[in-house]
């Protein structure tokens, strides 16, 4: 059984509300943006909720059995679940992003934009990408003071 089709209605109707929410928190964006704290926001994806929903059913698991094992394994999943965000966070805050250029098509073929991220950080950062939809570009490294084209 998929639940691929199942999970894509609330999935676009929270992009679309979060995307409304953030304009309305922070105005429309310039061409070139400086990620800080408040333009960094961590949603879950399909395997983030069935994380979510997985330490739940432990939770409920360890209270109804009274099991001291069962609270133990699910707080340390819950605790690694939130530094994995803060990690995240940590990684993406400072950033710069600037848009570069867009090839031009015709009415109903896809757009192609390439957009260079810049790390002036004395640390590098590690793994970024960027994804649209359903089309990622490869995860890419930058090391400190220096930018990637994606």
């Amino acid at each position: 059984m998929r639940l691929g089709p199942v999970l894509t209605a609330p999935q676009q109707w929270l992009r679309a509300n979060a995307a409304a929410w953030a304009e309305k928190r922070q105005g429309p964006d310039a061409l070139g943006v400086a990620l800080d704290k408040r333009r960094i926001y961590i949603l879950p994806s399909r395997f983030g909720l069935a994380f979510g929903f997985t330490i739940f059913a432990m939770l409920l698991g360890a209270l109804n059995y009274g099991s001291s094992l069962g609270f133990a394994l699910t707080f340390l999943l819950s605790g690694l679940g939130i530094v994995i965000m803060r990690h995240c966070h940590y990684n993406l805050r400072g950033a710069r992003i600037r848009f570069l250029a867009a090839q031009p098509v015709f009415a109903s073929d896809p757009a192609e934009f390439r957009f260079a991220l810049s790390n002036d950080a004395s640390s590098p950062r590690y793994e970024i990408l960027l994804k649209h939809d359903e089309k990622e570009t490869e995860a890419q490294d930058i090391p400190a003071g220096q930018s990637r084209v994606f």
